[in-house]
């Protein structure tokens, strides 16, 4: 069993991972990452669809996870985001907290 937890963080819209910079400080015991979405900090130039950021999300759970349960957060776009990934793979995620998600789904 691997000590630290790990808890991948998903950005609101017209953020960046960026946005979790005073959170993760505030977490010394766990393992933190915090991506960027297509079209947001270091991915601005791709193209954003629901599918892209949800690959994104999996590429970043997948090369952190390392055989132990994620705790997944996001807020706004990023809560929505968390939300489907969380009942897309329920063996993977622990928990996810979702903060103030969209009540329709996101264009693209």
């Amino acid at each position: 069993m691997h000590p630290r937890p790990l808890l991948v963080l998903v950005h609101g819209s017209r953020f960046s991972r960026h946005q979790w910079d005073g959170y993760a400080a505030q977490l010394p015991s766990a393992d933190v990452v915090a991506v960027d979405l297509p079209g947001h900090g270091q991915r601005a130039g791709a193209p954003f669809t629901v599918e892209a950021a949800l690959d994104v999300v999996d590429a970043a759970v997948r090369a952190a996870a390392d055989g132990r349960p994620v705790v997944l957060a996001g807020h706004s776009l990023g809560g929505y985001l968390a939300s489907l990934y969380a009942a897309e793979h329920p063996g993977t995620c622990r928990a996810w907290c979702s903060w103030a998600p969209p009540a329709t789904p996101p264009a693209g």
